[in-house]
C-alpha cells in the first residue's frame, strides 16, 4: 500500500472540482447559514462530517427535491458516477437516484415497483427488483445488481433518457422455465441472490452471491459466466465464504467484505488462492486506532473500497463506523466512534454517530461518502482527515 496522504488546508474550491465545486457553486450542498439546519462553513472544515441527501425519516417523498429534503429508505450503496456525480441505491424505494447540479436527486433508474427489470428499455419505465450493489464499468456505463431478480443489469446515463438492459440472468427464470432462448440476456447462469459488484479495468465482472457463498466472474462479450475458484481444482473449501457482500479490485486482487466471517478476504484473481487479511473471525471491536489488521475484530462489514492512494477503507457495518488502512498495516477507525445514531453534522467525524454504514467511497479528489443506511441518509465528509 502507498504512503498516507497528507491532509492540506488548500480551499475547498479548487481541492473539490468534481461532485463538490459545481454543487457548492449553485449553493446546495447542505443548507447555507441563513436556513435552518447545517451551516456550510462547518461542513467545509477539515475533518468534519455533514449529511448530504436524506432527511433521517424513512420513506418516499416524492421526486426532484432538494436533497436533503428527499425521504430515502434503506439507502444502501454510493457510486460515483463517470461524469463526476453521484449515484445513490434508494434500495427500500426501489429506486436508483443521481445527485443533481441544482442540489435536486433525480431517478435514473427504477418506478417504485419492485418487479423485476425489463429485458430492455427505457430505465424509468420498469420496476427494478432490489438493488443492492452499483459499479462503474470501463465503458462509462453503471452496472447494477438487481438481488431479488436475480439479474445483472447495465444502466447507459449517456443517451437522452436512461436506458437499462438485462446483460446476465439466472436459469431459474430463463432456463427453467423455458423462455425462448432469443429473449435470454448475453448470460444466464445459476446464480442465486447476487449482492456485490466489481468491474476490472478490462470489464470482467465479479458478483458475490450471498446464498452460494462464492464470486461469479463474468465476461459479457464472450458470454460466459462461471464461479470464481481457489488454486483447488475442487473450488474453496466448504464455508470458506459466509454471505460475502461487497467487492473492490484493486492491484490485481479481489477484495470480499464477508459479512458473516467478519473479515475481508482477499483474492488473488490470476492464481485464484484466498486468504483473510482482516479480521479474525470473531465479531467485535478492539480497538479505535493502530490495531494491527490481522488481529482487528470488525462487526459485519457489508463494504470495502480503496482512496485514490491505495488504502482500504471499510464499511464496518454492525459497528457503526469507517475503518481505514494504514501505510503501516494497521487499522483505524476514522468516522463513528459515538454511540450508535444519527448524530455528529458538522462536527468532527471521528465522533458523529451512524447507523449501520453498508458502503463507502472516496473520490479522486478526496471526498468521502457513506451510505449511512439505517438513518436513510448519506453523509459526508468534504475534508478528510485521513
Amino acid at each position: 500500500m502507498s504512503t498516507l496522504r497528507t491532509p492540506t488546508t488548500t480551499s475547498f474550491v479548487s481541492s473539490i472540482p468534481s461532485v463538490g465545486l459545481a454543487l457548492l457553486l449553485v449553493g446546495c450542498i447542505g443548507k447555507d447559514t441563513t436556513e435552518e439546519g447545517q451551516d456550510m462553513t462547518k461542513c467545509l472544515e477539515m475533518g468534519n462530517i455533514c449529511t448530504l441527501a436524506g432527511t433521517g425519516s424513512i420513506g418516499y417523498n416524492g421526486e426532484d427535491k432538494k436533497a436533503l429534503e428527499t425521504h430515502l429508505s434503506n439507502a444502501s450503496s454510493v457510486l460515483i458516477g463517470s461524469d463526476g456525480r453521484l449515484l445513490v441505491n434508494d434500495s427500500g424505494n426501489y429506486l436508483v437516484r443521481q445527485l443533481q447540479s441544482n442540489s435536486t436527486l433525480t431517478t435514473v433508474a427504477g418506478n417504485r415497483n419492485p418487479d423485476d427489470a425489463q429485458l430492455e428499455g427505457l430505465a424509468k419505465e420498469t420496476g427494478i427488483n432490489t438493488i443492492t450493489d452499483m459499479a462503474l464499468g470501463p465503458d462509462g456505463n453503471i452496472y447494477l445488481v438487481e438481488s431479488q431478480g436475480p439479474r445483472i443489469l447495465q444502466l447507459d446515463l449517456s443517451a437522452s433518457e436512461p436506458f437499462l438492459r438485462v446483460i446476465v440472468g439466472a436459469t431459474t427464470e430463463f432456463v427453467d422455465q423455458g423462455i425462448d432462448e432469443t429473449l435470454w440476456p448475453p448470460v444466464v447462469v445459476d446464480m442465486d441472490t447476487p449482492y456485490g459488484i466489481a468491474m476490472s479495468s478490462s470489464g470482467r465482472m465479479y458478483v458475490s452471491d450471498l446464498e452460494k457463498a462464492f464470486i461469479w466472474t463474468f465476461d459479457i462479450d464472450s458470454g460466459s459466466g462461471e464461479p470464481l475458484y481457489g488454486a483447488d481444482p475442487d473450488g474453496f473449501s466448504d464455508g470458506w465464504f459466509n454471505e460475502p457482500r461487497r467487492l473492490a479490485i484493486q492491484d490485481g486482487m479481489l477484495y470480499v467484505a464477508d459479512s458473516g466471517d467478519h473479515a475481508i478476504t482477499e483474492i488473488d484473481i490470476a492464481g485464484g488462492t484466498a486468504s483473510w487479511v482482516v479480521g479474525t473471525g470473531a465479531g467485535g471491536f478492539n480497538g479505535e486506532s493502530g490495531v494491527p489488521m490481522f488481529e482487528a475484530q470488525l462487526d459485519t462489514p457489508y463494504g470495502v473500497s480503496f482512496t485514490p492512494d491505495g488504502r482500504m477503507m471499510i464499511a464496518d457495518a454492525a459497528n457503526h463506523a469507517i475503518r481505514l488502512e494504514n501505510a503501516d498495516g494497521t487499522l483505524d477507525t476514522v468516522v463513528g466512534l459515538a454511540p450508535t445514531g444519527y448524530d455528529g453534522d458538522e462536527g468532527p467525524a471521528l465522533n458523529a454517530s451512524l447507523n449501520f454504514p453498508t458502503d463507502v467511497k472516496m473520490g479522486a479528489d478526496g471526498q468521502v461518502f457513506i451510505a449511512d443506511a439505517n438513518n436513510a441518509a448519506i453523509r459526508w465528509v468534504a475534508n478528510p482527515l485521513f
